[in-house]
């Protein structure tokens, strides 16, 4: 076999393999510079620990001096520095031994941890009362062109430990304004006089309109015996409403080790690169972060100086990870709080995240997997300077994550379960894929443990799915859009909740995406306007979603705003049907279906929706039940906008209405009746010399241009069309007893049963054979139905030689749905044959197949 061959191999069915850690680059203790362009400060020490002792003890230091406000310190390898007490003062610490705080203040400027350096705020089962201070001088920049100084920057380990503390508890009562005390839904472990609390503006967005944020912060004056009832030092300013059964919550951002910022002018920051690692529990990180929601730019925006950031972090793995945050409260950033850069395998779990103005918690550009967000909330992020535009819809797609967002991931390969969000401008979680980014070497691997199988091996750039279940169990409230998803990636979002959001689940462009649990809650006395009303999932951006099930969805004015398949352009071709099923709707119109002409302007094939077994009510219309509830349950428009073709194909089918077996119908659109008037083609004076048979053309409008596919005969109805041309509006003519239903829209047939769901052909990528003929390979996947594996046959010269399942790591499609077959020894005879690869039971062959090559031994 040759080398190509072997690596493509690898890079298609992902073979398991001996992997050599990718590890950081040696460590030159006189390198001026290190990882990233930061400035090495370990270089010139003004003042150096001459052994293991207290920082304020002079017999530790050189000289016996202890440090300055205005020194450079060093931490040599070997020696251990311990911080007591409040005077503790540098104007930077290099740390290339062991530098604990284990109680009082640190203030320095800048803490730099070398690779061959250890922080410690108290660890696991030892936590620590202390405090880090850092910032408040921004260094010239010949000495630091990055601008990396006046920050924690830690390119070995930190450990971190306070006080176990809840740090956020859901209330057992919504509270009114002028309130002075909080019932809470569970016991509180760890709360204290004089902690801070923060209670998320619940508002809808309707509600709200151009109103200040009612966010607000709070101190604790007493807390009752069973941690169940605190009291507050000073009245609520507002009122905090629950939704239904869901009530809003209280965040803790107080803990027994804090690290803030020493001046708002030039404030720390925290950065984690190259070897670094690192454990932190109940840590608050208060006011940290230079890089803001302006414009970039290197002299006044600095990119890349967050609260918190791993940048390229590839220090060996502790256990299962080789990075840990839980129980801290992150409060304030002019941008993003915690961020994971082009690295893999760190935990976020049960921490609290307060006041970031752009995003709380990011998975920045795509490189990162394997890393999980479980159990953490994250509120108030109210956005950079309005107009915000969503990221998919900006100019520079590069700079984003200023919309105001809890959660913001450059993709799917992160778990993001079990969260909370609240009070976002934007979005509670919007997954958006980046634009490709450079590569940086070998550090766009992703890193495993070493000795370990390798698990990935692929360029970073494209979207993997280690989570087949990637965002599960979370939760939005009063935030414009619950969940935002955008662009292709085939995954499942389960079992969520969105409550007082504008809208629920917000699909661009995501036709694999499978929605299995969706709550959405609305306020149904603020249901917006008819130019923009609330939507539990406006399932419009093309291409559309394919499978929404087990919607439970009310107090919106619209359940799902489904717009139809865009078709197919290959003749007699079909395009994957919509279905939405399971669900219950209660909402003046359950579901809206738009027959979007402009996605189907090229349209030559069926699009198609089914609603099965769906219920339907509409309580905000007079109560009752769909039928006598005075709403739709299903509302059928056909509009007429840019690009179209209003004689595209597009059906519409009612299994089980109203949860009742055999309940089925085929809707057509008003405008599909017999008499209607079919519309025709109408050139412009730019158009000469139409053939005969084309049945397109431009149409001027005043400023605007629309391309019709329509007739070339002018006043033909729908029926006398369809004799004729076979053509009509939607592709297809009302039969004379569809009528009117009093909550299903347009004209209405019943029919025994709906059509079985059309499966999507799959998309075979295509087999090769290795180098030397003993074992052809390759992959296989259906976008619309990615969770199946399928069951592959291989032929030699026409007869079957053994089957093999597509179930293995494929880097093509970042999916398991790769293979490998070994030829058996009979048909390894150096001689030319027919190789064929089907998929079982048919005569559906692989892209590719059949093939002649020599099989060799």
């Amino acid at each position: 076999m040759t080398r190509t061959a072997f690596l493509l191999m690898c890079l298609s069915v992902g073979i398991a393999a001996r992997a050599q850690h990718v590890t950081a680059r040696a460590f030159d203790p006189k390198a001026t510079t290190l990882f990233d362009g930061m400035p090495n400060f370990s270089l010139r020490p003004s003042v150096t620990a001459a052994q293991s002792g207290p920082w304020s003890d002079p017999r530790t230091w050189e000289g016996g001096s202890i440090p300055t406000p205005t020194d450079s310190v060093l931490v040599p390898p070997g020696v251990k520095v311990t911080v007591r007490g409040s005077a503790n003062q540098a104007k930077t610490v290099a740390v290339r031994g062991v530098l604990s705080v284990e109680s009082g203040t640190l203030t320095a400027n800048t803490v730099q941890v070398l690779p061959d350096g250890y922080l410690e705020l108290g660890r696991a089962g030892l936590p620590v009362t202390a405090k880090v201070v850092l910032g408040g001088e921004r260094l010239p920049k010949s000495d630091d062109p990055e601008q990396h100084g006046a920050g924690l920057l830690v390119l070995g380990r930190f450990v971190a430990a306070g006080e176990a503390k809840t740090p956020f508890v859901r209330l057992a009562k919504a509270p009114v304004a002028g309130a002075t005390t909080l019932a809470l839904g569970e016991a509180a472990k760890g709360w204290r006089v004089g902690d801070t609390l923060a209670l998320p503006d619940t508002r809808s967005p309707e509600r709200r309109g151009k109103t200040a944020r009612q966010s607000e912060t709070t101190t604790i004056s007493a807390i009752a015996s069973d941690g169940k009832q605190v009291t507050l030092a000073a009245p609520l300013k507002f009122a905090h409403a629950g939704q239904e059964r869901f009530l809003p919550h209280v965040l803790n951002l107080t803990r027994s080790v804090t690290v803030t910022s020493k001046n708002a002018s030039v404030p720390g920051h925290i950065f984690l690169g190259e070897g670094a690692t690192t454990e932190i529990e109940n840590v608050a990180f208060s006011g940290l972060g230079r890089t803001t929601t302006e414009p970039l730019s290197p002299e006044k925006n600095h990119v890349a100086r967050y609260a918190f950031h791993f940048h390229h972090a590839t220090g060996p793995f502790r256990g299962e990870w080789r990075g840990k945050l839980t129980g801290c409260a992150f409060d304030g950033s002019p941008k993003w709080q915690l961020v994971l850069h082009g690295t893999t395998k760190v935990r976020v779990e049960n921490n609290a995240f307060w006041g970031a103005r752009g995003a709380a918690v990011v998975v920045e550009d795509g490189h990162e997997a394997y890393n999980e967000l479980v159990g953490n909330l994250a509120a108030n992020c109210p956005g950079g300077k309005e107009p915000e535009l969503e990221p998919g819809l900006r100019d520079d797609k590069e700079d984003v994550g200023s919309e105001g967002v809890g959660f913001w991931l450059a993709n799917a390969a992160n778990l993001c379960k079990n969260n909370i969000a609240a009070d976002c401008a934007l979005a509670g979680i919007l997954k958006f894929p980046r634009p490709e980014r450079p590569r940086r070497g070998t550090l766009s691997f992703f890193a495993e443990p070493q000795g370990e199988p390798v698990r990935l091996l692929r360029f970073p750039e494209a979207d993997n799915l280690p989570y087949p279940v990637p965002f599960e169990n979370n939760e939005v409230y009063a935030s414009l859009h619950g969940l935002e998803l955008w662009r292709e990636s085939p995954f499942t979002v389960k079992d969520s909740v969105a409550w007082n959001c504008h809208q629920g689940l917000v699909p661009r462009a995501t036709e694999p995406l499978m929605v299995d649990g969706l709550i959405v809650r609305g306020d149904p006395g603020a249901l917006g306007d008819d130019s923009d009303p609330t939507i539990g999932v406006p399932n419009r951006y093309y291409p559309v979603t394919g499978h929404l099930k087990r919607l439970d969805i009310a107090g919106v004015a619209i359940g799902v705003k489904q717009q139809t398949p865009r078709g197919t352009n290959e003749p007699g071709g079909r395009q994957f049907d919509v279905l939405i099923q399971d669900s219950v709707f209660a909402c003046p119109v359950g579901v809206r279906i738009d027959g979007d002409l402009h996605y189907k302007r090229d349209a030559v094939g069926q699009s198609r929706t089914l609603l099965k077994n769906c219920t339907f009510s509409s309580p905000t219309r007079g109560g009752g039940g769909g039928e006598s509830g005075g709403g739709k349950a299903v509302d059928m428009i056909l509009p007429f906008g840019n690009d179209i073709n209003p004689l595209a194909a597009d059906e519409v089918y009612v299994e089980d209405f109203q949860g009742k077996p055999g309940a089925n119908f085929r809707l057509y659109y008003a405008i599909q009746a017999a008499s209607e008037i079919v519309p025709i083609a109408t050139p412009d004076s730019g158009i000469h010399n139409l053939p005969p048979d084309q049945d397109e053309a431009l149409y001027h409008d005043g400023q605007k241009h629309f391309r019709i596919r329509g007739l070339q005969e002018k006043g033909l109805t729908n029926a006398q069309a369809w004799a004729k041309y076979q053509k009509a509006w939607a592709g297809a003519v009302a039969p004379a007893d569809a009528k009117p239903h009093p909550t299903l829209g347009g004209l209405v047939v019943p029919i025994a049963s709906a059509p079985p769901l059309f499966v999507q052909p799959l998309a075979l990528t295509g087999i090769q054979l290795d180098g030397d003929g003993a074992a052809c390979w390759g992959a296989n996947h259906n976008w619309h139905r990615y969770w199946e594996r399928l069951e592959l046959e291989v032929r030699v010269d026409g007869k079957r030689v053994g089957t093999v399942r597509a179930d293995q790591y494929n880097a093509v499609s970042h999916r398991t749905d790769g293979f490998r077959f070994t030829f058996p020894s009979t048909v390894r005879d150096g001689r030319e044959h027919e190789i064929a690869v089907v998929v079982a039971g048919t005569d559906s062959h692989v892209p590719g197949s059949p093939m002649r090559r020599v099989l060799g031994q």
